[in-house]
């Protein structure tokens, strides 16, 4: 089975695979890019709505050249992955 990863960041690349896409999601934090900060620190990011609309539509590019896309909240500070992966799905079932 092909698999390639993209990482949701700035400056991301992206590879073309035959089967499935895998997205992992670790928040936004621009200041942990900049900046650095503690494992703890990196994690402790909610996606906002409009964001998850924006994962949603990338999602879709992605299935639409890999066929299947896999996705993992990475975000896993308190509950805030656990919230994100519903409520993506409900935009992608839309």
């Amino acid at each position: 089975m092909g698999r390639a990863w993209e990482q949701l960041h700035e400056g991301h690349r992206t590879k073309k695979m035959p089967e499935t896409a895998c997205l992992r999601l670790h928040g936004r934090d621009e200041e942990f890019h900049l900046k650095g900060k503690t494992v703890a620190e990196r994690f402790n990011y909610l996606y906002s709505e409009p964001e998850l609309r924006g994962i949603a539509e990338r999602v879709r590019g992605l299935e639409a050249r890999a066929g299947e896309v896999r996705v993992a909240f990475n975000n896993n500070h308190s509950d805030y992955a656990l919230k994100a992966a519903p409520r993506l799905r409900e935009i992608l079932q839309a």
